[in-house]
């Protein structure tokens, strides 16, 4: 096989790893960043990035199941990256400082789900899993380029 074929069936795969890890790549280093540009003090930066990880070990579980009763994964996934990125986006035009917390969280509730739900539907998509690690190294270099 030349090494520069490309397999068709896989490039969803790689593109939904790619895309994801690009626009965190743009969002996740510079939250703190504008927390502390919009006057938030470092203690409740530091309190807000410590709350953040437990939405994600509710909201995963949760998004997962949804997708798991509704049997429609795919629209749920959907679903939850619009969510995400409206909410991602909305911060900008949020203008006090309970708004932008209310919306963080909120955009935290969907967001930290995008990964496992990308994970399980790669791993749909596949029909051999050890192809697994070949098509989430597109999220690091999705990350590198823009990072």
């Amino acid at each position: 096989k030349d090494c520069l074929e490309v397999n068709r069936k896989l490039i969803w795969p790689k593109a939904m790893f790619l895309w994801l890890y690009m626009s965190n790549a743009f969002y996740v280093p510079f939250v703190s960043v504008y927390l502390r540009n919009v006057g938030f003090s470092n203690l409740v930066i530091g309190t807000v990035f410590a709350i953040r990880p437990f939405l994600g070990f509710v909201s995963s579980p949760f998004w997962g199941f949804c997708a798991d009763r509704s049997g429609k994964h795919k629209l749920v996934l959907v679903f939850v990256i619009i969510v995400t990125g409206v909410t991602r986006l909305s911060l900008l035009l949020m203008d006090s400082q309970t708004m932008i917390l209310i919306v963080l969280f909120g955009s935290d509730f969907f967001g930290y789900a995008l990964e496992p739900m990308v994970d399980s539907t790669v791993l749909e998509m596949l029909h051999d899993s050890l192809l697994f690690g070949k098509q989430r190294l597109w999220g690091a270099i999705g990350w590198g380029w823009v990072g």
